[in-house]
């Protein structure tokens, strides 16, 4: 049985608008299984793309979870903990196997993805929390941060954006 209300909805662009104004939010979720229902259209068009969509978002997902134990941890020492791994640990073998895989212009494929954004939040909120100082040493993740903050929805957005921790 099909939506008709869904398909009215995903038929115009308020979705890809409400999709931006939710970024934050998306990228807190435990498991990115309902990001990729929400952002249809960005999911990638293959199986294999789909597929590597869902690789390059459960592999961030890892590292949320350890920023998130650090931000909303118990006490500042364990917190400091956490980070200090995140810095010396996690964020250079995530980040190194994200690098490693991604795509010459995007991700994957040859247009934006869920995991393209999802990427670009990544970065900013590393670099915001100290836990990275530049993105150097990943240029094709820059390169895609970079065109996904060139967009000119997400450009708008971000400007707007409210300041948060995370």
């Amino acid at each position: 049985m099909e939506n008709n209300f869904v398909k009215a909805l995903l038929s115009t662009d308020t979705w890809r608008t409400s999709l931006v104004s939710h970024l934050t939010f998306l990228q807190h979720i435990r498991t990115y299984t309902m990001t990729r229902l929400i952002v249809l259209g960005l999911a990638g068009k293959s199986d294999w793309e789909k597929a590597n969509v869902d690789a390059g978002c459960e592999v961030i997902s890892d590292l949320h979870k350890e920023i998130y134990e650090m931000v909303f941890g118990k006490d500042d020492a364990t917190k400091a903990q956490i980070k200090k791994k995140i810095i010396e640990e996690t964020s250079p073998k995530l980040l190194g196997f994200l690098e490693k895989n991604a795509g010459s212009q995007w991700y994957i494929g040859n247009s934006m993805t869920v995991v393209d954004l999802t990427i670009s939040g990544l970065i900013s909120n590393l670099i915001k929390m100290k836990i990275l100082s530049t993105v150097d040493n990943y240029p094709k993740l820059k390169a895609i941060q970079s065109r996904v903050e060139a967009d000119p929805k997400i450009s708008k957005y971000l400007t707007k954006r409210p300041d948060t921790k995370m």
